[in-house]
């Protein structure tokens, strides 16, 4: 696949000959099924495991959807379907409130993986930090060798006291 970056937040994906319009918003609301599908998606990776109720993680979104103002999600879009998003928020990890604001819940639909849509979402922080006037953004993650791609540097290992996964990777993205 190929990533063509468009003007106002579109994209282009070519696969296989197929071209797929693919468009990065910011959320600031969502839809009824827009929130049933994204809710499922957040309470299936980290909802449940963190004991979290899907109220919780429903209000958690409906409340990471500022306008203006940091917590806030953007969605990739491809061919008219939702297919990921990702969070810019304050807090992420509560051992680490020295470290802010965080880019959080990248996620990408299991339907849309292999099609660009995480590159393009990835390609898309720069701007929304520029957006809101951040200039360091921070993520913690078990993936490797990954968001180097993207213009972020690790920071070294982090101990998250996660029961799941305690040590993880630090990563900082400096503008």
């Amino acid at each position: 696949s190929s990533f063509y970056p468009g003007s106002g937040g579109r994209a282009m994906i070519s696969m296989q000959g197929k071209d797929l319009v693919m468009e990065i918003r910011k959320l600031t609301s969502y839809t009824p099924a827009e929130l049933n599908l994204v809710s499922g998606w957040m309470q299936a990776w980290w909802g449940e495991a963190g004991g979290y109720s899907p109220e919780q993680v429903r209000a958690y979104l409906l409340h990471a959807a500022c306008e203006n103002r940091i917590p806030q999600t953007y969605a990739a879009y491809h061919g008219g379907l939702l297919a990921g998003i990702y969070h810019i928020a304050m807090e992420d990890l509560f051992v680490r409130p020295d470290l802010y604001p965080w880019l959080c819940n990248v996620y990408v639909s299991p339907a849309h993986r292999g099609c660009g849509i995480g590159r393009a979402l990835l390609q898309s922080v720069p701007g929304a930090m520029r957006s809101l006037g951040i200039e360091r953004l921070h993520l913690y993650t078990t993936h490797e060798s990954l968001y180097e791609k993207f213009g972020w540097t690790y920071a070294g290992p982090l101990h998250t006291f996660d029961q799941m996964q305690d040590l993880q990777r630090l990563y900082i993205l400096q503008l």
